[in-house]
């Protein structure tokens, strides 16, 4: 159609870089919210970010990993949970897969020689 942008696997691109669901099933994303989020300590600034189709996200910076966990209570702030991550170098990326109803997060890190 004039105007929607590009089709790729059903799924539209038009100009303004709007998701709409495709063969996924995922809702359309429209909105951006911001979030209150109780992070581990002050000092915590998160690079990655990475959501699951069940909507479990997981925040890494270069070095942890962590769940964000939903408010427990209307008008209350996200929290997070450290989530055991043996890694050998900075934490580069995160992405999040489910199988079987069971979600988690895959780190991709920079090893003690530099190599990915």
């Amino acid at each position: 159609e004039a105007g929607r942008g590009r089709v790729d696997n059903g799924i539209v691109e038009p100009a303004a870089r709007r998701l709409y669901p495709g063969d996924s099933g995922l809702p359309l994303l429209d909105t951006v919210a911001e979030l209150d989020i109780t992070w581990p300590n002050a000092r915590f600034r998160p690079h990655a970010i990475a959501c699951a189709g069940s909507g479990q996200c997981f925040v890494a910076n270069n070095f942890l990993l962590f769940e964000l966990l939903p408010p427990s209570a209307p008008g209350s702030a996200w929290s997070t949970a450290a989530v055991p991550c043996d890694v050998d170098g900075d934490i580069l990326d995160v992405a999040a897969a489910c199988t079987g109803g069971a979600c988690r997060a895959h780190v991709l890190v920079r090893g003690p020689s530099g190599a990915v």
